[in-house]
């Protein structure tokens, strides 16, 4: 992790956000009685099919939004992000690039990018497809589904905050392990076909679709085996993922949500 970042680099899938009402850098230096809280800088994805990670975050969804904060009165250290995406060019891949920035100034250094070649396990007609690779007796899923809401082991529902996310199994000395998530996906229909628009309402649910993964190997198997099963969600289940769908401000941007709202009102 370097003590100091100068300079940023170019073509950053982000964009470094500096709150407004964030002290200057000179008095957060000088800052060194204050045990404040300090809302420290925001990353904002570019683009719709960027996903931000905080590298070593135990939190399962991606986002298309990492907020760093901390005590001024501590050494403000870099902190590691890394912007996923799903490239089909040459492919399926899970292109990353990883950085370190720095929350006092804003600065950000490039360190290293990867191209992480995927095999496709499942493509349902329902909008959502996911895909597998295997690192350090690790087996990862990822599924693309844009603009909709999960449900993982934990049990709490999360919007999905870019259309690509990603779920660990560890198999190193297990002989089975089985996990399940479900999936809100989103209605395949135009906004202006909704009725009462409104640009802070979220997006119709679809389908809420339950996935349940299984791998498991015996002494005849060379390798792991995947086992994926689709299923329906109970009503609760989809209430809560219904609940957690993202707005349609996220998904079209809040200025052509804004617009579009308007353009609606005028006609009805």
């Amino acid at each position: 992790m370097p003590e100091k970042i100068e300079g940023t680099s170019e073509d950053l899938p982000f964009e470094v956000v500096i709150p407004p009402k964030r002290p200057s850098l000179a008095k957060l230096k000088q800052a060194t009685k204050s045990y404040e809280y300090q809302h420290l800088v925001t990353l904002r994805a570019r683009d719709k099919d960027v996903c931000l990670r905080g590298v070593g975050s135990s939190r399962i969804e991606d986002r298309d939004q990492i907020i760093v904060a901390g005590y001024v009165s501590y050494p403000m250290q870099a902190v590691a992000v890394r912007a996923e995406r799903l490239s089909l060019d040459g492919g399926p891949a899970l292109v990353a690039d990883d950085f370190f920035v720095d929350p006092a100034s804003g600065n950000v250094r490039r360190e290293v990018s990867r191209r992480v070649p995927l095999v496709k396990v499942a493509d349902t007609p329902k909008g959502l497809t996911i895909y597998a690779f295997r690192e350090h007796h690790q087996l990862n899923l990822v599924f693309k589904a844009p603009g909709s809401a999960m449900i993982g082991s934990n049990a709490n529902a999360i919007a999905l905050g870019c259309g690509v996310s990603r779920v660990s199994l560890e198999t190193a000395g297990r002989t089975g392990i089985a996990t399940s998530f479900a999936i809100g996906l989103p209605e395949s229909i135009a906004p202006e076909r909704v009725e009462e628009f409104h640009a802070y309402n979220p997006i119709p649910l679809r389908r809420a679709v339950r996935v349940s993964v299984s791998v498991s190997q015996t002494s005849r198997d060379p390798v792991p085996i995947l086992s994926l099963t689709f299923g329906d969600t109970s009503p609760p289940v989809r209430d809560a993922l219904k609940q957690q769908m993202p707005r349609w401000s996220d998904v079209l941007g809040a200025a052509r949500a804004q617009e579009l709202e308007v353009q609606l009102a005028k006609r009805g």
